[in-house]
């Protein structure tokens, strides 16, 4: 009886171990390991397709934004760089604009309510700066490699010229904002560090066109019924930024020699004072510029006055024989009116117009002209 009742307990305690092991080894739900593993998949997908997008983004994305500076100044009148961009645009860098706001449409109220907007449109700006500057730069190459009929090879190459233009990316970018305080408005400058050519087609035409190229004597007449044209100051402005701009077609000045400043206004008697020297260097070319300019009011509210400025240049060879002539007329809004200007206002405004005339000048490569008289 006693062995028949230990015998029970033995199957009881069995059956209890088997039941306790079979809810322990109980196997998960099916549909959460499902799910799981559907879930784990989806998350690998999306991991992936990020790190594509990122790989391809650094590679082709148009507007890269690396770096960007910013600075905001405020003033009540418009900084230079608002009608005439820095020297170094174009040269040095690639440069976009834009403004908005007026009194009239109270469009940016305070300093900062433009400037999103602002840094868009001025990177828009931008990217359609760099591909007009790439497509001159290389329509100028390529024109000048015309074969002997005349065939002009650009055409072949627009396409592609467009597409290194739009391929640009958008990098280190430095905007510059200033806010007008009277009329309500922000200007917006981006600038952005041009990439070094090497070993570029245009580089070695360049190199090529080094050639004996003749020395240049300058000279400088001013308007001498125009008492706010203040010789010295003026001539220092082009005396630096005439003999720079011809430096960059590989022109070089007769014996380093500074500019020459005459107030005879007739070129015959220019040229005369230069006969000795013509005499013993028959090749050297006289570039000779003359300076004009006026302020007078303006129809427009927001700027009631305008200088202008005309810059004339023309080159002899020997006995005065024109060679080549060019006139550029330079344009520069003034927040104040005529009548209002004192006259060291009307000085630095003379000053800033030609500046910005040279600035012009060299965007436009108005000076490669001359070289091709070569």
């Amino acid at each position: 009886m006693t062995f028949k009742i230990a015998s029970i307990n033995c199957i009881l305690i069995l059956s209890l171990a088997v039941f306790l092991f079979k809810g322990c080894s109980t196997k998960p739900d099916e549909s959460k390991i499902k799910r799981f593993e559907e879930s784990k998949k989806s998350h690998q997908k999306i991991v992936s397709r990020e790190l594509d997008r990122s790989d391809n983004k650094g590679k082709s994305d148009e507007t890269i934004i690396l770096k960007s500076i910013n600075t905001m100044e405020v003033g009540e009148e418009e900084p230079d760089w608002a009608s005439a961009l820095p020297a170094e645009c174009g040269k040095t860098y690639f440069c976009g604009f834009t403004s908005n706001g007026s009194i009239d449409n109270n469009k940016c109220p305070d300093k900062h309510a433009c400037r999103d907007l602002n840094e868009t449109a001025s990177r828009n700006a931008l990217s359609k700066n760099i591909e007009t500057i790439i497509r001159d730069e290389t329509r100028l190459y390529i024109y000048s490699q015309k074969d002997n009929e005349g065939v002009n090879y650009y055409k072949e190459f627009e396409k592609e010229i467009r597409e290194r233009g739009s391929k640009t990316p958008l990098k280190n970018l430095n905007f510059r904002h200033f806010y007008l305080t009277p009329e309500r408005k922000l200007f917006t400058m981006v600038m952005m560090e041009r990439p070094k050519k090497v070993g570029t087609s245009e580089e070695s035409q360049e190199k090529a066109d080094l050639t004996n190229l003749p020395p240049l004597m300058l000279a400088l007449t001013m308007d001498q019924e125009n008492e706010d044209l203040i010789e010295e100051e003026l001539m220092e402005i082009v005396q630096l930024r005439l003999t720079e701009l011809l430096s960059e077609y590989s022109f070089k000045m007769a014996d380093n020699k500074s500019i020459k400043f005459f107030r005879k206004t007739k070129i015959s008697d220019i040229l005369s004072s230069y006969k000795e020297t013509l005499e013993n260097k028959p090749d050297s070319i006289i570039f000779l510029t003359s300076l004009k300019g006026e302020i007078s009011a303006n129809s427009s509210r927001l700027y009631p006055g305008i200088t202008r400025m005309f810059l004339s240049f023309s080159a002899y060879r020997g006995k005065g024989k024109l060679i080549w002539k060019k006139t550029y007329e330079i344009k520069r809004h003034d927040t104040k009116k005529p009548e209002t200007l004192s006259a060291s206002d009307r000085e630095r405004n003379y000053q800033l117009t030609l500046v910005k005339g040279f600035n012009e000048i060299e965007k436009k490569r108005l000076l490669k002209e001359f070289k091709k008289v070569f």
